[in-house]
């Protein structure tokens, strides 16, 4: 017997390890329920629901293996009939309002719907209310808070038919549509507590443009001193939604009004293509004609897909909410309302945010095809007065926060960009917002004229916070383009550091027509040649434009090198921008991709490079030694 004892050493090259990011828009899930509430979503035990084979009336069983029965009610839009005794597997009601006003009545029960249904335009009042009490999943990934879910709720869903445990719309055995052909005002308007509607199909064959077409969802005003809550929708696709385009063509209503409405969920919904006007708008009362009145919300919307129909729409916000919402978030969403279909300048915004709402998280999400990306307007005619929008609430956030987000350009509008402040009238101002760790580049044409942009006096005594974001790309020609532009305010207060502005030379990278209140900015990088303006004068060298704004003192005069064309992480070899930022992190503790800021030898930019991990594919170790004895 013989033994060798082998050193090998392995080389390898540095090569950089990014955190994973949350996944962004729809996935296509045999089950999205959680019916054991560990928040472990598709097991086994979570898809029990809706699955009945035989039985002429509702059905009697434990899906939620708590040990107590719930009731299961089927629907066969193509198949079934409305009669005494229908809601069996083997004997289905046709439509869902009959099930619900004759059969159900209310608490822990599921309607499971297959087939095509053409009935709509009922309410889903508190009379169909689920059982009471909520689950919490503690906040991950995007999300800012820990969220409420019902428990036992009243479940509208897609019936497995070959109980093999997946739904429509993923099952393509199984169909569950909902055919909105005919809706006049909304299919269901929702004023009920404790509600899950899920794994349904919705179709709709309509010429776009026509009027009266409206919704699919409504949050609806229950009245003044009345309230609804855990609402939860989720594992839809809309696809093919081409409503009017007019104000009245909202795929999701949010008009709690004077009612008080809150925790909403909208989770992993398709909607490709799609042709509505508005995908969430709506309003929450301005609390000054409803004393007593503490807001809706906290309202969620995640992991959406949107593809703007590229035949039939003229314009698209995904957005438009305003009133007294108390904590927004709208994260991991993938969003190109395709603007090359489009009538540039005809309103194409990603996402409004209104006046008076607070507490607001924009969030790893891909907007594209959009002339405006996020849009915080102060307020509009006959809306509050009383309460500013983007302040902290509950001191959960710091007013709104727009961060870890990739904003393409690819289009050539008049006054587009990244995010531009608005006003419709007169009325209360902007509190504070937060930009950081974003990505704004383009693709094709001119640029934007602006990254962000003071649009209307809005931002009185107000700080912007635009801090670890990479800018790139030369800007377009349209209005008067400046990468940071501002004017109607000298209150407004800045604290622009670690930003990477490769914007190009044209046109001025900071554009500030009167000197602002509050100036701190320092750690950037500019191209060679950048030029600016402060308080109305051209300064076309960073010494004049440390001179004049007394900020900017250790920002480098270079361009980052990239990983390539369209990936922004920093190169291994790059020596502008790493290690050449300063300590962020009471601002932000993490990059893009989640990966933790340090509080020294900082990068500038929206990443910061990390090096180890596991290697990728061809890539050798480097300086490990391996060890082994063979024995033959």
């Amino acid at each position: 017997m013989r033994s060798l004892l082998v050193t090998v050493t392995l080389l390898a090259l540095s090569v950089p390890c990014w955190a994973a990011r949350p996944t962004r828009g729809y996935t296509s899930r045999a089950c999205g329920f959680d019916l054991d509430d560990d928040f472990v979503y598709g097991e086994t035990e979570d898809c029990n629901v809706c699955d009945g084979q035989s039985g002429s009336g509702a059905v009697t069983v434990d899906y939620d293996g708590d040990t107590t029965d719930e009731t299961e009610i089927y629907i066969d839009g193509t198949s079934g009939t409305d009669t005494g005794g229908c809601g069996g597997p083997s004997n289905p009601c046709e439509t869902l309002s009959y099930a619900l006003q004759n059969i159900g009545g209310g608490g822990e029960e599921a309607y499971c719907i297959k087939g095509t249904l053409d009935d709509n335009d009922f309410a889903l009042t508190g009379t169909y209310d689920g059982a009471s009490g909520y689950k919490t999943r503690t906040a991950s990934g995007s999300e800012i808070r820990d969220f409420q879910y019902p428990d036992d709720p009243m479940m509208i869903i897609g019936w497995d038919t070959d109980d093999d445990g997946e739904y429509p719309p993923h099952d393509a055995d199984d169909n569950g549509t909902i055919n909105v052909e005919t809706i006049v005002d909304e299919w269901l308007s929702l004023t009920a507590s404790y509600v899950e509607i899920a794994h349904l199909d919705f179709t709709d064959n309509l010429t776009p443009g026509v009027s009266g077409d409206d919704s699919i969802i409504v949050l609806a005003n229950k009245g003044s001193g009345n309230s609804y809550s855990h609402v939860y929708i989720h594992d839809l696709d809309i696809g093919g939604w081409l409503q009017d385009e007019g104000s009245d063509g909202i795929t999701f209503g949010t008009w709690t009004n004077n009612s008080e409405g809150t925790w909403f969920a909208y989770e992993n919904i398709s909607c490709d293509p799609c042709g509505s006007n508005f995908h969430f708008r709506g309003s929450a009362a301005n609390g000054t004609s409803e004393p007593g009145y503490t807001g809706s919300g906290p309202f969620r919307v995640q992991n959406f897909t949107l593809r703007g129909d590229s035949e039939n729409s003229t314009k698209m916000t995904f957005v438009k909410m305003w009133g007294e919402w108390d904590g927004i978030e709208f994260i991991d969403n993938d969003l190109d309302l395709m603007d090359t279909a489009w009538t540039p300048g005809a309103g194409n915004n990603g996402i409004v945010i209104g006046q008076c709402i607070q507490d607001v998280v924009i969030r790893n999400n891909y907007i594209a095809g959009v002339a405006v990306g996020i849009l915080p307007q102060a307020s509009a005619a006959g809306a509050c007065t009383t309460r500013d929008l983007c302040n902290a609430t509950a001191g959960v956030g710091n007013g709104c926060i727009i961060d870890a987000n990739e904003f393409i350009h690819d289009y050539d509008f008049n006054d587009d960009g990244f995010i531009r402040t608005g006003d419709e009238g007169q009325g209360p101002v902007i509190g504070d917002i937060y930009v950081t760790n974003n990505i704004v580049y383009h693709s094709i044409g001119a640029g934007p004229e602006y990254i962000f942009e003071e649009g209307a006096p809005d931002l009185t005594d107000s700080t912007v916070t635009i801090v670890g974001n990479t800018f790139t790309g030369d800007l377009g020609s349209d209005g008067v383009p400046g990468g940071i532009k501002a004017g109607s305010s000298n209150h407004l207060n800045w604290d622009v550091r670690n930003n990477v502005f490769d914007i190009g030379t044209t046109y001025k990278t900071i554009l500030l027509t009167n000197a602002p209140g509050g100036w701190s900015a320092d750690y950037n990088t500019y191209p060679a040649s950048a030029r600016w303006e402060w308080d109305g004068v051209t300064k076309t060298s960073l010494a004049d434009w440390r001179s004049a704004s007394s900020g900017d003192t250790d920002a480098e005069e270079c361009v980052p090198t990239f990983e390539g064309a369209s990936d922004f992480h920093l190169a291994s070899n790059d020596t502008c921008a790493t290690d050449e930022g300063t300590n962020v992190t009471a601002v932000t503790a993490v990059d893009y991709d989640n990966d933790a800021r340090p509080t020294s030898n900082a990068d500038i930019g929206m990443d910061e490079y990390t090096v180890g991990g596991a290697p990728a594919d061809g890539v050798s170790l480097l300086g490990l030694t391996l060890q082994g004895v063979v024995v033959d």
